[in-house]
């Protein structure tokens, strides 16, 4: 039975925030699926970060090359705007990636709990390596190199940038280095010697050096890792940053934060002297994780999960698997279970411990234990004790006597190893008797950004969050959205009786147009009517929760409305700074999770000026020979014109007068010219196609998300994938599997809207699949129009193309007829949908013309006279092959 949680000591520490950036997760609620049904983000290292042809050798005893090919990487990891923190544009070209990656997500743990304008907060970072120096080298040395690649100040630059004068410092004992930290907070925290800490680490891999030196070694596996698994051989790098904010347990519960869990204890030590330096040693171990348990007042069978260090070598996995049977030896109602996220999203290094608190607070969240991804035998060294230890294989509920609590270990090559003890929050009574029940009345919803384009994507965020969530509290989230958060120059303000309110008022907000900055509504109503002067009453109460006198609030302030929270609502967005936690006390409300602020639609710290999303990496010769078989046009292998697009859409964010001048058949290998702003393609030696580059511009925002839905219902006929390509086929064009993406269709004569499924397609062609799957549904026009329906028709050119976020994560692909020319052409655009509705490519004005067989070039054919009718054309309101009305 496990043990009673003894009376609170004072020294439990509250996980009041977290953010990060993951392999295979936008952020971190992403994360759960993969870890549920033991998937993986392992793919081949990226062709931006570094040739792996150039320093792939097959394994041997002679190793001066690295023989692992893969990895778990995140994307953007160069992305932050500049003028968000006051950095000049030369000195965040020469700031290591890490830097950037760690403060955007402490600016993000900041707002989420609270703590925006507070300055006694620590900063404690994990971090190790500085691959960012190393792959530039001496050539890339300039005024800013030397504090844009020290580890030190990966730490000192976030206490600078946010203004927090507690203890500030990088850690680095290296893969411990993230949970040492996260141990030195909570000491910080237990002395007083600072407030609240954010505990932040990363790892970002650049050079190849580091997967050859560790080849070399023998420690990296050349396919994936298996954790505690017989064909255990190794681990696979893996990238990311996560930052976590604490405070102590009995602040949090007063300041009203949203506790994500309680770290209840921790505890480092060194293993001394053993047989090597990098070897493990099981007597230390058992001894942190003791210690660990101690500091918590717990006992072992008080634990019900271990976050291994898990790194699927054939030395460690057995030497820690046996540390931990001598821990947790006596007899339980329930075993411990052992994971390890290294088998999800490999070995993050000094980030890796973090890494682990991260899957074990989306455990807590969901009540569950997801499996050990790619376990399937347990390794022949390794002697697992039957009902003590247990290897989950499937997600199983997390059942426990008493609160859920679970380790989380870490363990230095260099011999530093730490342990922490996290425990499922359960509030005090005192905490939960503070809980009101939504106070009756208007609320004030207010909302800020940077620029009006990033305000009108939170407004968006925040809207589809209400619409989400029926249970929302109103005051809850109006709360969570004022008191302690960072308050941008461009703002909104809405207010609202109910969630319901306040989500119209978005809603118009968007509507009104790009820019809905200084906007005040109530419910869907602008407050716009005749503005009245303020009263002396109202402008005495006033002030009591903004820094100007009542003499001065009379004087400058005139609304229409004479309520004290429209009031407000009308200096905030006229950007007064408001007391809002003096609004709010009293109210015994508690934080609600908002969507996180949208660094990544921020511009590129390598340009001046307003920039676009991330780059894209350009497609290879390795993706194009994928896809040469699965496009073939009347029999020959035909390079697909989205290829193009996306090979446009890795030199700019922006491209303008796309032409697609002659067909490329056959295997060839694709060469492009770039000239000023504008690239020629050739293939196989002869000239394909060109286009002009042109210059992304934040100004120019995505349109606001649309109602896929709503959507769907004004396309009353219906396609299935068999019938669509069947169609194609019956048309001379044929799709193989990387290609074959596309799935629900629904159309009418003006329009259609697609599904697009790319989980089964390699990471490496999913660009270009989205993208090949818009032109696709160009095609499908023609089935509302018999005169074309017979014909087989292809892309020429592209008037604009414009890209605000990933192809690779279209969902949906909406495309509006715009016309059709003399010739027989059909003209289009076409927009590339998230599963939220959210626009991640414009293809604008894109021309269709009938082709006939061996015509080389797209742009001069008319249709072939007598062109015989496929044998199976859907009409125009029938059922025919998967088709329904």
């Amino acid at each position: 039975v496990a043990a009673a949680r003894p009376a609170p000591r004072g020294g439990d520490i509250a996980v009041v925030a977290v953010s990060g950036d993951l392999p295979g997760a936008r952020d971190l609620t992403d994360l759960w699926p993969m870890l549920r049904s033991g998937a993986d983000a392992f793919t081949e290292i990226p062709a931006h970060r570094w040739n792996i042809d150039e320093h792939f050798q097959r394994r041997g005893p002679d190793m001066t090359g690295t023989y692992c090919r893969t990895g778990a990487f995140v994307t953007g990891i160069d992305r932050l705007d500049p003028r968000f923190f006051g950095i000049a544009v030369r000195e965040a070209q020469e700031m290591d990636p890490q830097q950037k990656l760690l403060l955007e997500h402490a600016w993000s743990v900041v707002d989420d709990s609270g703590c925006a304008g507070r300055r006694d907060v620590g900063v404690f970072v994990g971090a190790t390596y500085t691959h960012h120096r190393d792959a530039n080298g001496l050539d890339a040395v300039g005024p800013h190199t030397a504090l844009g690649s020290m580890n030190a100040v990966l730490a000192n630059r976030i206490s600078y940038a946010l203004d927090l004068t507690g203890p500030s410092q990088t850690v680095d004992t290296l893969c411990s280095s993230s949970l040492v930290a996260l141990q030195q907070a909570v000491v910080s925290l237990r002395t007083g010697q600072c407030g609240a800490a954010i505990v932040a680490a990363c790892h970002v891999g650049l050079t190849p050096w580091y997967y050859r030196s560790l080849s070399q070694l023998g420690a990296l596996s050349p396919t994936r890792p298996r954790p505690f698994d017989d064909r255990a051989d190794g681990f696979v790098p893996g990238e990311g940053a996560v930052a976590v904010m604490l405070k102590r347990l009995d602040d949090a519960e007063r300041d009203g934060d949203r506790i994500h869990a309680v770290i209840r204890g921790a505890a480092v030590n060194h293993g001394g002297r053993g047989s090597a330096l990098p070897v493990p040693r099981s007597e230390a171990q058992v001894a942190v994780i003791r210690a660990a348990l101690a500091d918590a007042g717990l006992a072992p069978a008080d634990i019900s999960l271990v976050e291994t260090h898990g790194t699927a070598t054939r030395l460690g996995d057995p030497i820690e698997i046996a540390a931990l049977a001598e821990v947790f030896d006596g007899d339980r109602p329930e075993p411990v279970h052992v994971g390890s996220v290294k088998a999800n999203i490999g070995h993050l290094e000094p980030a890796s411990g973090l890494a682990g608190l991260v899957k074990v607070l989306l455990c807590l969240r969901h009540g569950e234990i997801p499996p050990l991804a790619g376990f399937e035998t347990l390794g022949t060294h390794i002697a697992l004790p039957a009902g003590r230890l247990v290897i989950p294989t499937e997600p199983r509920p997390w059942r426990s006597a008493g609160p859920r609590r679970a380790g989380i270990s870490a363990f230095g090559m260099g011999g530093t190893n730490a342990h922490v003890v996290v425990e499922e929050y359960a509030p005090s009574p005192t905490a939960a008797a503070a809980r009101p029940d939504e106070p009756a009345g208007e609320h004030l919803l207010v909302l800020s950004a940077h620029t009006p384009a990033l305000l009108a994507r939170r407004i968006a965020d925040v809207e589809r969050l209400i619409g989400r969530d029926r249970s929302v509290d109103a005051a809850a989230l109006c709360f969570s959205a004022a008191v302690g958060r960072s308050h941008l120059p461009h703002r909104i303000a809405v207010l609202g009786a109910t969630a319901d309110e306040l989500g119209a008022g978005l809603r118009q907000a968007l509507r009104a147009g790009p820019d809905p900055s200084a906007t005040v509504l109530r419910g869907a109503t602008v407050l716009a009517g005749d503005p009245a002067p303020c009263g002396p009453d109202l402008a005495a109460r006033l002030a009591a929760y903004v820094p100007l006198t009542a003499e001065r609030i009379a004087a400058e302030l005139r609304t229409p409305d004479g309520t004290l929270l429209a009031a407000l609502a009308h200096l905030y967005v006229a950007g007064r700074d408001v007391d809002w936690r003096r609004l709010h006390t009293g109210s015994g409300l508690r934080r609600v999770p908002l969507p996180p602020y949208p660094f990544r639609d921020l511009a590129d710290p390598a340009q001046p000026g307003p920039a676009g999303p991330p780059r894209l990496a350009a497609p290879d010769d390795r993706v194009l020979d994928r896809l040469l078989g699965a496009h073939r046009v009347f029999g020959e292998e035909t390079l697909p014109a989205a290829f193009l697009v996306a090979s446009g859409f890795a030199r700019a964010a922006v491209l303008h007068r796309l032409a697609f001048t002659a067909r490329g058949t056959g295997r060839h290998r694709l060469t492009s010219d770039p000239s000023g702003d504008t690239t020629t393609f050739s293939y196989g030696g002869r000239p394909v196609g060109h286009l002009t580059v042109g210059a992304a511009d934040l100004s120019d925002p995505a349109p606001e998300p649309v109602a896929l839905d709503a959507l769907r219902a004004g396309y009353p006929r219906t396609l299935d994938p068999a019938g669509l390509y069947a169609w194609f086929a019956a048309k001379h064009v044929d799709f193989g599997a990387p290609l074959r993406v596309v799935g629900h269709v629904a159309y009418g004569t003006t329009g259609v809207l697609t599904q697009v499924d790319l989980a089964d397609a390699d990471p490496g062609v999913r660009a270009v699949a989205a993208l090949d799957a818009a032109l696709q549904t160009m095609a499908v026009l023609t089935l509302a129009d018999p005169a074309a329906s017979t014909l087989t028709y292809l892309p020429v050119s592209i008037g604009r193309a414009v890209r605000w976020g990933d192809p690779a994560g279209t969902r949906h692909v909406h495309l509006r007829l715009a016309g059709q020319d003399a010739d027989g052409s059909r003209r289009a655009s076409a927009t590339l949908l998230d599963a939220d509705g959210r626009a991640l490519v414009l293809l604008d004005d894109v021309v269709y013309r009938p082709v006939a067989a061996g015509a080389p070039d797209p742009g001069r054919v008319t249709p072939p006279a007598g062109t015989p009718a496929p044998d199976r054309v859907p009409p125009a309101g029938g059922t025919a092959a998967g088709i329904d009305s």
